[in-house]
């Protein structure tokens, strides 16, 4: 269970780094606002999925890393990958 903990959090963390440092959150949101607006997404649920899948990966990731809260952060990390996955199924549906 450590390893995979870990192994976990080094995936979410790293992708968090670069959402957050790298890409940014803007350009997450740049990126994803208008294929999701023309599928009819309020602009506030946009916004605040960018935001919260961005620094949720980083903070839950390294939460896991450290063993702190773990639970928590597998929480927050499942729900970060239920909206992460509805938002690309909207921008590029698999059945497409």
């Amino acid at each position: 269970m450590f390893i995979t903990r870990v192994f976990l959090g080094f995936l979410f963390f790293f992708q968090g780094v670069d959402a957050v440092f790298n890409i940014r959150p803007r350009g997450v949101l740049d990126t994803i606002r208008q294929p999701l607006q023309e599928k009819g997404v309020p602009g506030f649920m946009i916004v605040a999925g960018a935001y919260y899948t961005s620094y949720i990966q980083l903070i839950a990731g390294f939460c896991l890393i450290i063993g702190f809260a773990k639970y928590y952060s597998l929480y927050l990390l499942g729900l970060d990958l239920i909206i992460a996955s509805v938002a690309f199924g909207l921008i590029n549906p698999m059945w497409d």
